[in-house]
């Protein structure tokens, strides 16, 4: 661990009461309550302090009612453990069609316990939208989740997998809007690749994936990026030749 205070890396052997494995494409470490959270396999999630003494690591558990089949079958690509206004949220998208809920969140009941509520479930048959092409696939298709909205609870961003669109869903009148039409880049875009940032104020350099829709930015995995560059400097390339 680095200390922007010191300036200096810190290691530390940390005891464990159970052996733990964490996942090959966990993503980024979730903070929250002054600890780092990573998601493990068998054990649900370990938590570290850094500022607590003494140095240990504890175990807390995910939500109990939660798709196990799923998360074992497709390493968890169906679900989304983050962090959204102070409070840890578990959110999971339904792998199958034919499973009776599409949609289940449960939010950080108490933190000291490891205990989880259950905020809602929703059913295919509930949902709506105003694009055509989206509600096409309402009933049938497969949807894999991105992030939470950084500053709005009642929003989700996940992806089509058959259109390849980002699309938001919202809690409380259950509406999928499409917020940005990829065109081909990010096929394998999860929540495992994406970082959600509020744009700020001031001019950024670097090439970003950004839609006025779609209030976050979104880095894509870096090879289906690097391919999308070659192509748009063949293109140019070729205009002006």
């Amino acid at each position: 661990m680095y200390s922007s205070e010191t300036r200096e890396w810190i290691s530390y052997k940390l005891p464990c009461i159970v052996p733990i494995r964490f996942l090959k494409r966990g993503g980024s470490p979730i903070h929250c309550y002054g600890a780092f959270h990573w998601l493990i396999h068998n054990h649900g999630m370990v938590a570290f302090d850094p500022d607590k003494d003494p140095k240990s690591v504890r175990l807390i558990p995910l939500p109990n009612d939660r798709d196990l089949e799923s998360e074992h079958k497709h390493d968890g690509v169906y679900r989304l453990c983050d962090v959204s206004q102070g409070t840890i949220h578990y959110f999971e998208v339904a792998d199958d069609p034919t499973k009776l809920y599409f949609l289940t969140m449960w939010k950080m009941k108490d933190y000291e316990k490891g205990e989880w509520w259950c905020e809602f479930k929703v059913r295919r048959s509930d949902l709506q939208s105003s694009d055509p092409g989206l509600s096409n696939w309402l009933l049938e298709g497969k949807f894999l989740l991105i992030s939470f909205h950084p500053l709005n609870l009642n929003v989700v961003y996940l992806r089509c997998m058959e259109l390849g669109w980002i699309v938001s869903y919202n809690v409380q009148n259950r509406r999928l809007d499409v917020a940005f039409k990829l065109n081909g880049v990010g096929k394998d875009l999860s929540w495992r690749l994406v970082i959600p940032f509020v744009s700020p104020r001031w001019p950024m350099l670097g090439r970003l994936h950004h839609n006025h829709d779609c209030p976050f930015y979104f880095l894509p995995s870096s090879r289906s990026f690097a391919k999308k560059v070659r192509r748009e400097k063949k293109i140019k390339k070729r205009k002006t030749n």
